[in-house]
């Protein structure tokens, strides 16, 4: 059994239209507007320009240099739906790197976004400052793939097998033999 575990880590941000000085909210158009800036703000976060970027501007203290297809690997960007929110998880094998690569990437990825579009407020709120081993195990996922194709397999097989679909003349005779009083199939010599 193949096991392989890395840590991951999860810091949150938000973005809005605009930043809330009152107690009354964002009106409809701010909410809407907000919305579409956020998912403005995940487009350019997951783009590979910005992993191009920000593996020049790397935190130090890195247990190994990454290269930006291993960076954009190791971190993403996930929108919460329904919210303005921003959720940012970085894996890595080491606990340290994972939590410094979630950490600089949130806030890298927003503020380059915000000086790429120049529209929009941004706050990471909520930063990364643990890491939680997750296994990995892929006996476990081939196993599934196999239990779940053989699966499929059975059910079109039993979907066939009592199908009451009608395949060939001789059972459409055989079912319906007053229709073949009354000519209806007279003309039919072949396997439908």
């Amino acid at each position: 059994m193949t096991t392989r575990g890395v840590y991951v880590a999860t810091a949150t941000g938000h973005v809005a239209v605009v930043l809330l000085e009152d107690e009354k909210g964002l009106g409809y158009n701010d909410l809407l507007a907000s919305y579409e800036l956020a998912n403005s703000y995940l487009n350019y976060a997951n783009d590979k320009y910005m992993y191009k970027k920000a593996v020049n501007y790397l935190p130090e203290g890195l247990s190994k240099e990454y290269t930006y297809e291993e960076l954009q690997k190791s971190v993403k960007a996930e929108f919460v739906p329904d919210t303005f929110i921003l959720k940012f998880t970085a894996e890595a094998e080491n606990r340290e790197d994972a939590i410094r690569l979630c950490n600089f990437y949130s806030e890298f990825s927003l503020k380059e976004t915000k000086e790429l579009l120049n529209v929009g407020y941004y706050n990471v709120f909520e930063k990364a400052t643990t890491a939680e081993y997750k296994g990995r195990s892929y006996i476990y996922g081939g196993a599934g793939a196999a239990l779940g194709a053989a699966i499929c397999i059975g059910v079109l097989y039993l979907g066939y097998r009592y199908s009451q679909t009608i395949r060939s003349v001789e059972k459409l005779r055989e079912r319906y033999p007053e229709l073949n009083f009354l000519g209806a199939i007279g003309g039919l010599h072949e396997d439908i």
